[in-house]
């Protein structure tokens, strides 16, 4: 899938493991424990702990859908913790460009 999300205060396009590789090198992660992550690392994180930000139902109800990979599972877990303040604007299978990029 690509994907536009909005990860204030940009709006990032690409794959979600590419959207995930941004939140790693933003400026504000740098001197967390997540820059020192890769994506597959980071996107195994998220879904280790997602309890941990998320109410049990969402949890439940996210994890009965079916993702295309782990990334886009963990950017979907992502983007669904309000501390997060990120949002999908647009989701397309990789085949379309999203207009705009």
């Amino acid at each position: 899938m690509k994907y536009k999300v909005w990860d204030a205060p940009d709006v990032v396009s690409g794959t979600a493991q590419q959207v995930l590789e941004h939140i790693i090198q933003k400026p504000t992660t740098l001197d967390s424990e997540i820059s020192r992550m890769n994506a597959a690392e980071y996107a195994q994180a998220i879904l280790e702990n997602a309890s941990h930000y998320l109410p049990q139902q969402v949890v439940t109800v996210l994890s009965e859908r079916s993702y295309p990979s782990d990334y886009d599972k963990a950017l979907t877990y992502l983007v669904s913790m309000p501390a997060s303040g990120m949002a999908i604007l647009a989701a397309e299978p990789e085949s379309k460009s999203i207009k705009g990029n």
